[in-house]
């Protein structure tokens, strides 16, 4: 911790060139408190827990919007599924126009045959 600060402390003074000399850091740097110290370093490990934090919300709301993509998908995909089933009218290509069909028949090619054992 104490080299964290002590880099920090020295980076802030490096970053704006002519800011004091050596010597005027040294004394300001020996005039600081613990506590002066200890409040740069709460300051600056802040910035951390405050990420931290911050990721997990986004982590949370990105895990939540996944979730109802998923279950939008899947709600369209059984949509899908039932439609294919229970379809009454398809588009036909040769007259160009929509015309009604028979629902498929379960079992066997659509036979209506049911065998105990599945299909």
């Amino acid at each position: 911790d104490v080299q964290l600060v002590g880099s920090e402390l020295l980076a802030s003074e490096v970053l704006i060139p002519g800011r004091s000399t050596r010597e005027e850091f040294a004394v300001w740097l020996g005039a600081l408190t613990d506590v002066d110290l200890e409040f740069i370093l709460a300051k600056r490990n802040s910035f951390k827990a405050d990420a931290t934090k911050e990721m997990e919300a986004y982590q949370k709301e990105r895990a939540y919007e996944e979730q109802a993509i998923t279950d939008r998908r899947t709600k369209i995909q059984e949509q899908v599924a039932y439609a294919r089933e229970n379809r009454t009218t398809i588009f036909n290509p040769r007259t160009g126009k929509i015309e009604q069909v028979e629902p498929p028949k379960k079992g066997i090619l659509g036979t209506g045959i049911e065998l105990p054992f599945g299909n």
